[in-house]
């Protein structure tokens, strides 16, 4: 019987430290939406845009660091004579990296 109950104290701290962890655990997402030859990327953390955040983009002949503007979002507008496939990375303060990749069409 003792046994029974230091495993279900021992199950229920486990849960409970879970469960706090999950909690500040928060998740970043990023959203592309493009038209034409236009990417607007919005950078989101547990669905609520993120200002000022840093984001890498590769593509376009260079590598960029841009930075959300106050409703969350980055565009970049493709200007070249061809269409290009860009990636766009953003890294959360664990460490964790998300990356979206898109076709962006030429500039017509």
């Amino acid at each position: 019987m003792k046994k029974l109950t230091a495993l279900l104290t021992a199950t229920a701290l486990t849960a409970s430290f879970a469960a706090s962890a999950a909690s500040t655990n928060h998740e970043l997402q990023l959203q592309v939406s493009t038209d034409a030859n236009r990417a607007v990327v919005n950078v989101l953390n547990d669905g609520a845009p993120l200002t000022n955040y840093p984001m890498t983009i590769k593509g376009l002949n260079s590598t960029m660091n841009k930075v959300t503007s106050d409703q969350g979002t980055v565009t970049i507008t493709n200007h070249g004579s061809h269409p290009q496939r860009v990636t766009f990375i953003v890294t959360d303060p664990q460490g964790n990296t998300v990356t979206k990749q898109r076709f962006i069409a030429r500039e017509s």
